[in-house]
């Protein structure tokens, strides 16, 4: 090709880079200006000849630095081909990179977010290479378990411990037993909201009842009932009915010939009963 803007005009040799030709036949290669020749007055660009030469090597497929998988936070990969002085273009969005489509790689990718990662290298005299491509899953987990409330002993000294499960009630908040801790040590009802926020409805003082058993059990007419295997009035324990406002009614004291200590309510079929640690059930 002649350069006619030149301060000297020759022949200049230009490498246009590769071209596949998908079918045997002829072939036309065509030229287009660009650049300077927008101001010029009509002059046109040719070639006296061209070579084509046959590209009998192919360019290494990219490696990637880091494993397709699932990664819990934002990873780094870098990209790489054992071919010396190949050009890498990627992307990050599915489609498929060629030597015109893609990000020219520079440095490493930042992967905050899941990504379909594909690459493809090619150089000058080599055709190009195979597209490497793999899906990195990045996946903030999310936590399995939400503390509302850390209960916390409430005297010197003791530990406050909670008795298995809670109950929702008709309004939506979760009624539970702690049947350690509290002022007087000797356990408490608690009503907890379902954002975590928690009243304590009943302290248990010996007389009114101590430690609480099981876990609380929802009447049909919308009151609680439970029992105490220690404290009231004959210090044998209780079975009480509490209102979801918090007012607690012992309907039962244990005294030792009437049995004594029970244990946690159970349900049995549409009725409440109640399985003593010694002695008969009494019949509620």
């Amino acid at each position: 090709m002649i350069d006619q803007y030149a301060s000297s005009s020759g022949y200049v040799t230009a490498t246009l880079g590769n071209v596949t030709f998908g079918y045997t036949g002829t072939h036309s290669v065509i030229l287009t200006v660009t650049g300077e020749n927008a101001s010029s007055s009509g002059y046109a660009i040719t070639a006296d000849k061209f070579n084509f030469l046959a590209l009998t090597s192919q360019a290494s497929a990219p490696d990637f630095s880091l494993a397709a998988g699932y990664y819990a936070t934002t990873q780094t990969v870098t990209i790489s081909s054992t071919t010396s002085g190949a050009t890498i273009r990627y992307t990050t969005d599915g489609s498929t990179p060629t030597e015109a489509n893609g990000t020219v790689y520079s440095g490493p990718i930042t992967l905050g977010s899941s990504t379909m990662l594909k690459a493809i290298a090619y150089g000058v005299g080599v055709a190009d290479s195979s597209i490497t491509s793999s899906a990195f899953m990045v996946v903030t987990p999310q936590p399995l378990l939400n503390v509302l409330c850390d209960v916390n002993p409430r005297f010197v000294g003791g530990t406050a411990t909670a008795a298995s499960g809670v109950v929702q009630g008709s309004d939506g908040s979760f009624y539970g037993i702690i049947s350690q801790g509290g002022t007087a040590g000797d356990g408490s009802i608690f009503r907890m909201t379902p954002g975590g926020t928690m009243t304590i409805l009943v302290t248990f003082t010996g007389a009114n009842g101590a430690y609480p058993q099981g876990s609380l059990l929802l009447g049909t007419d919308g009151n609680f009932y439970g029992t105490t295997s220690s404290g009231g009035p004959n210090n044998g324990g209780t079975f009480f009915q509490m209102t979801p406002s918090g007012v607690l009614t012992t309907l039962f004291s244990f005294s030792g010939t009437n049995n004594a200590y029970p244990g946690p309510l159970t349900l049995e079929r549409t009725a409440m009963s109640m399985a003593p640690l010694e002695g008969t059930e009494p019949a509620i």
